[in-house]
């Protein structure tokens, strides 16, 4: 059996803070002026936190100092009774599978308000060069690495072909670009 380890949505560093402000033990034991040197020292350690974490968008993160590890579990609870599983998974960067395997015995179109969701956006980078996009066909994930923002990387869910029609595999390169190509569907 597989044990998944799930974070809280504030992340290990947030954690962190947070324990060590509690460490310094409660204020109200501590002379004022140290009570004020604690109190800035928090204040400074959560902004170069908050700094150093800077806000992504949802789906993009930065590349590793070491290892192929990006993300991590979370959970949220359904407050809006009308959400879907499809429309929680859809604003946290999920796919239809992802969300479906995360959360085995939860209906997809009435998961119920109050039910606690586990959302799956830790990844394994796919073993392949670091530049461009990369498709990673049996995880249903693209992994974008922009040459404009090293050391981040985009990914987003994705679907491949049907039967008949199956994905290409391969290196490939772009050597057209058209802007707004008109286009229908096919027969």
């Amino acid at each position: 059996m597989k044990t998944r380890k799930i974070i809280n949505r504030w992340g290990p560093t947030s954690l962190a803070v947070l324990l060590a402000a509690s460490l310094t033990g409660p204020a109200y034991a501590q002379p004022a002026s140290e009570q004020a040197a604690v109190s800035s020292e928090a204040t400074a350690g959560a902004e170069q936190v908050a700094e150093a974490r800077q806000e992504l968008p949802r789906g993009h993160f930065r590349l590793p100092e070491q290892g192929d590890i990006i993300g991590e579990y979370y959970t949220v609870t359904v407050d809006n009774p009308e959400d879907t599983l499809i429309d929680i998974a859809r604003r946290h960067n999920i796919g239809y599978e992802e969300i479906r395997m995360a959360n085995p015995g939860v209906s997809m179109w009435v998961p119920g308000e109050g039910t606690e969701i586990v959302i799956p956006a830790q990844y394994i980078l796919p073993p392949a060069p670091r530049e461009g996009v990369v498709v990673n066909l049996s995880e249903l994930r693209l992994y974008y690495y922009p040459a404009n923002n090293p050391g981040i990387v985009e990914t987003y869910p994705v679907s491949v072909g049907r039967d008949g029609f199956a994905t290409p595999v391969g290196i490939t390169r772009t050597t057209v670009k058209v802007k707004d190509p008109a286009w229908a569907p096919p027969a």
